[in-house]
């Protein structure tokens, strides 16, 4: 009866849910981790394992500051390498650029090299027969002609005139102080674009 069972139960897990072989590859750490993140990272683990055992807020609140910390120390490790990292390709527009790839995690393909810059014109060039093609039995479109205004008269603007334009005018619910306040910052800034 045991066997029964089980092979029926394992031939219904065979049909419904088949096993099936996973490849699980080595994450690599980040360029940045170091042995201060590994030791960081194993507290912050003991401390969750700690609150699960025991359900306090003491062992919470512990390891919700562990967490924290770690994400601290994890940002200040990543900033830290990266700018030292552009800081020392400076001079190097090549490397600089190949590290701003890496900050940016823009990793190469295989696809991008594959194309030259004469299949790159054959690809439009392609593109615009077929579409030629496809609209070669097509009526002309008739554009009606007409008229648009051009502007002929230009006068000279002073520049009273542009700070009359560009000056708020004074909201009535502010009271006169605060307006003679910011007519003083106006004309200041006036004075600044004048240099």
């Amino acid at each position: 009866m045991a066997k029964l069972y089980s092979d029926v139960l394992t031939a219904l897990l065979n049909r419904h849910c088949p096993s099936v072989k996973v490849r699980r590859r080595a994450k690599q750490n980040a360029p940045w981790f170091d042995a201060e993140c590994r030791t960081a990272r194993r507290q912050a683990r003991a401390a969750e394992r700690r609150f699960q055992r025991s359900h306090s807020d003491v062992d919470r609140q512990a390891w919700a500051e562990k967490l924290r910390l770690l994400r601290t120390l994890y940002e200040q490790k990543n900033s830290d390498f990266w700018r030292r990292e552009i800081a020392a390709n400076k001079g190097d527009s090549r490397r600089l650029w190949q590290t701003f790839k890496n900050v940016l995690g823009v990793t190469p393909t295989a696809d991008c090299d594959a194309h030259t810059d004469e299949d790159f014109a054959h690809f439009f060039q392609d593109k615009v027969e077929t579409v030629r093609a496809s609209s070669s039995a097509m009526p002309p479109y008739d554009v009606a002609h007409r008229s648009t205004t051009t502007i002929t008269d230009r006068s000279v603007v002073t520049s009273e005139e542009v700070e009359k334009l560009i000056t708020p005018k004074q909201d009535m619910s502010v009271g006169p102080s605060t307006h003679v306040a910011c007519e003083r910052q106006n004309r200041a800034t006036v004075g600044r674009t004048e240099i």
